[in-house]
Order: structure tokens, then sequence, then C-alpha cells
């Protein structure tokens, strides 16, 4: 499974005071895939997730704003095992860029 979006702007206009704030993020994606763990020596599926942020810009009024961001990468595991009374288990690593 493969998710694009290149451009999402989120735009809050306060029309009684007259301010408006801004919230923008370029190049997010989320892949994902479905594979067979091979830990314990039992193959249980494993999910596969990967999202990625190019840039994002919180909190933007005129060209400043309170959190900016670039390169976001987010790589997830989900164990799933055969055995319903058995709990998901997952591992997640988060790697930042530019803050």
């Amino acid at each position: 499974v493969s998710f694009d979006l290149s451009k999402l702007d989120i735009r809050f206009t306060h029309q009684e005071h007259g301010f408006s704030i801004a919230n923008s993020m370029t190049g997010f994606q989320i892949k994902s895939s479905k594979s067979q763990s091979n830990e314990n020596g039992k193959e249980d599926p494993c999910l596969d997730v990967v999202m990625g942020l190019q840039e994002i810009h919180l909190i933007r009024e005129s060209e400043v704003s309170v959190l900016e961001m670039s390169k976001i990468e987010v790589f997830s595991k989900v164990y799933i095992p055969m055995q319903e009374s058995l709990p998901l288990t997952a591992e997640v690593e988060f790697k930042l860029g530019g803050i």
C-alpha cells in the first residue's frame, strides 16, 4: 500500500480579529507492506510502515513559523501473533532532519 500527498495547506482565519494562521506540509508519503517475521522460530505476520515528510510549518504567520522541520521519517514494524491471546508488539524509529 502506498499513499503520496505532495502538499497540504490548512489555514485558520479569525474574521472578527482580522488575523490568520497557516499550517503546511509537503512531500507526505506512507508506504506499508506485509511480511513474515521469523522471531523466536515462529513465522508471525509483520506489518512494515514507513512515513516520510519533507517539510512542515506549524502556526505560520507571514513568513515566520513557530515550528519548522524538514525531513521527518518514521519507520515501524508491527508484529501480529498468530495466537489471539498474545499481544501485538511494535518497534518504532524516528529520524528528524532540520528543526
